[in-house]
């Protein structure tokens, strides 16, 4: 092992470790697995204030899984404290845990940055349909750029609105909890479509107004499936949702809890307004506020919008009696039953009468759900609905082992005929 003053310890080879046959004190394994903790996965690079950045993650030499099995194995008898020997070892899994994949990680608190609403004056830079890089004052309009509809599973995508993302000069950071993973709680996780989308809305309202327009971000705006809150939370923390607005981030009642961690936690953090507080233009945070409901798909009408706990019993508005002008959805597709269900609860929520009431989603190009993705377009229409303008966009989700993969995700706007 080499060292240099005031820098981090290097360790090039397995064997600059301690090794367990020199019997190291649990002090000295504590420390030195410290500081392999890996930092939650990101879509971003880390902000230079962030934890992720000043924080110092090693990366382990060759070999390091075997030594941390080996740590496991053992029964580190010359360190008579169990308890002690006890916080080795789960240390040990832990580390060991953070390199088998996102299913195997346990729970962590990420950080995903989304761009702030930047006013339309001025010029703004936009990809249009063909491709071309184009300079355009006001609004840049997107429609009927998939020649193959998005369920044949052979779209063509749009070009990459990445570059138009980037140009945002200040971004947020949101903050989610995400528990560990099980095959029943995979609402609990960030999914690559609701990064997207976060990052589409500020685009949308900054440049097609056509799509989004201003008014209906001034009122009450629903999140149908929110999972961890990211969409919502950032529309409203980002401006895309104005201050005097309310976001209402929805899910079933086994992920409310979680969703209502999340939105406690930016609360803390001063990235969201305190839910008892009224924002105006002299408040030093004037975002929307954001209250956490239960709304199940299965009783759609208006009234299945009920307070998940007390802190919400007494919201700004009366949702049972008031259809949403603006609705929202991120990866809202898992089963047969969920293009019904999702267009019928979007048909009774979203409201008729508002002028410009918008519905936008975005969903995985996902192999096996062509079917689902094509019944509901066909449900939507069925009810009344049209596409104003929609597309596909592409990032990276952290399923699996590999760090992160490619997804194409088809976003979509939606409006009453």
């Amino acid at each position: 092992m080499t060292m240099e003053e005031s820098s981090p310890p290097v360790y090039a080879h397995i064997l600059d470790l301690p090794q367990l046959y020199t019997r190291p004190s649990s002090s000295v394994l504590l420390s030195t697995l410290a500081l392999f903790a890996a930092p939650p996965p990101s879509w971003d690079t880390p902000s230079p204030s962030s934890p992720a950045t000043q924080s110092t993650h090693l990366t382990p030499p060759p070999g390091f899984s075997q030594y941390l099995t080996s740590i496991i194995a053992s029964s580190l008898k010359w360190i008579k404290d169990e308890d002690e020997v006890e916080k080795v070892k789960e240390m040990a899994a832990t580390r060991l845990a953070e390199r088998c994949g996102r299913s195997a990680r346990p729970g962590m608190v990420r950080e995903v940055r989304v761009p702030v609403y930047q006013s339309p004056h001025g010029v703004a830079m936009v990809k249009d349909a063909v491709g071309k890089v184009c300079q355009a004052p006001g609004s840049v309009e997107v429609r009927n750029v998939l020649p193959t509809p998005p369920e044949s599973g052979t779209a063509t995508p749009m070009p990459s609105l990445m570059d138009a993302r980037a140009t945002s000069p200040k971004e947020i950071t949101i903050h989610l909890n995400e528990p560990s993973l099980t095959a029943d709680n995979l609402g609990l996780k960030t999914w690559c479509s609701s990064h997207l989308l976060s990052r589409l809305l500020p685009l949308l309202k900054s440049t097609s107004p056509n799509l989004l327009p201003h008014h209906i971000t001034q009122g009450r705006v629903l999140e149908l499936g929110a999972g961890t809150g990211l969409v919502g939370m950032a529309a409203a923390a980002s401006g895309v949702v104005e201050s005097s607005g309310e976001v209402v981030v929805t899910d079933l009642t086994g992920i409310v809890e979680n969703l209502r961690r999340n939105v406690e936690i930016n609360r803390e953090r001063g990235v969201l307004r305190d839910s008892d507080t009224e924002g105006d233009e002299h408040d030093s945070n004037p975002t929307a506020k954001v209250s956490v409901r239960v709304l199940d798909w299965c009783d759609y009408s208006p009234s299945s919008l009920s307070p998940s706990s007390s802190s919400d019993s007494t919201p700004s508005t009366t949702p049972k009696e008031s259809p949403y002008p603006f609705i929202l959805a991120a990866d809202p597709l898992y089963s047969p039953s969920h293009p019904t269900l999702l267009a019928n609860v979007v048909a009774r929520l979203l409201d008729r009468k508002t002028p410009g009431a918008r519905f936008i989603a975005e969903m995985p190009l996902r192999e096996g759900y062509d079917a689902e993705r094509k019944d509901f377009r066909e449900r939507m229409q069925e009810r009344g609905l049209k596409v104003l303008g929609e597309g596909v966009d592409t990032g990276k989700d952290d399923w699996g082992d590999d760090g992160g993969r490619e997804v194409k995700c088809w976003w979509s706007v939606w409006a009453w005929e």
